[in-house]
């Protein structure tokens, strides 16, 4: 099920950077990613996957809180539609391709749940409903976010690209969600990216990776300051933002008005 929306960044400090915290022993992840990688099939030699361009100028929709067979009629004229991948069937997979969109498949990849799947089993279930990518969620657990794990960066660096290799691998494409402090470093992995709130933690600036490599960035701001600010400066840092609400049933886009005003920040927010 989706958990509810998540930042890793809790006080000024993580802003200025990851605090030191103690290493886990990179055998135990080493264990963890050779486990989950006998539960999935042999995957397909070359597989080709979706690798969208930020110079489409593609229009999201982040319905996670609504129920994916429910999908209104005015979903489908959107670019991209992230849904919840346990609760939206093959059905409405299909009926979102029918409307000319893309299907990114939602699911919490690094936080601690009873009786769920391991990743690789639920990115297997995404690709058998036949959608476009995946959304791994929590996945800056070395960050802040609590995993039930201690891990570095570099065992959070492994395990976000065995996410996207093993999204590859099943034809799928990958998004990299937050993680703002190794972007850097992952960008050459992941086909797009998805932040929540870039503007409100003053974060949007590290997406310049992003930028460069002409990789959509897709922003979900909560709080209507962020919105306007971020509306603002989507052609410097960019982005294309949403404003929703915390259940994330409801949404809209930056209005003209606000795209064509000039954005009073530098690159470096």
């Amino acid at each position: 099920m989706h958990q509810p929306p998540s930042k890793a960044p809790t006080s000024p400090e993580l802003l200025r950077g990851p605090a030191p915290r103690r290493r886990a022993p990179g055998a135990a992840l080493a264990l963890l990613l050779a486990a989950a990688s006998l539960l999935l099939p042999p995957p397909a030699a070359a597989a080709a996957w979706w690798q969208p361009k930020a110079s489409e100028g593609l229009v999201f929709s982040y319905d996670l809180g609504r129920s994916g067979d429910s999908i209104p009629d005015a979903l489908a004229s959107k670019s991209v539609i992230f849904l919840d991948g346990e609760s939206t069937s093959a059905a409405a997979v299909d009926a979102v391709h029918a409307g000319g969109a893309k299907a990114v498949c939602y699911f919490s990849a690094g936080s601690v749940e009873k009786c769920e799947a391991p990743a690789g089993l639920r990115m297997s279930d995404c690709a058998a409903k036949g959608f476009d990518a995946v959304d791994p969620d929590n996945v800056d657990g070395w960050d802040g976010n609590d995993t039930g794990f201690q891990i570095s960066a570099a065992d959070q660096i492994a395990y976000n690209t065995w996410l996207a290799t093993t999204a590859h691998g099943l034809g799928l494409g990958c998004g990299l969600k937050n993680d703002v402090n190794q972007i850097a470093d992952l960008a050459p992995s992941f086909d797009f990216f998805v932040n929540e709130q870039c503007m409100q933690y003053e974060e949007c600036g590290m997406y310049s990776p992003a930028l460069k490599a002409n990789k959509p960035v897709f922003n979900i701001e909560y709080k209507s300051k962020g919105f306007t600010r971020s509306c603002r400066c989507q052609a410097l840092y960019g982005l294309t933002t949403n404003k929703a609400n915390l259940k994330l049933t409801k949404q809209k886009q930056c209005p003209a008005k606000l795209l064509n005003s000039k954005c009073p920040y530098s690159s470096r927010r």
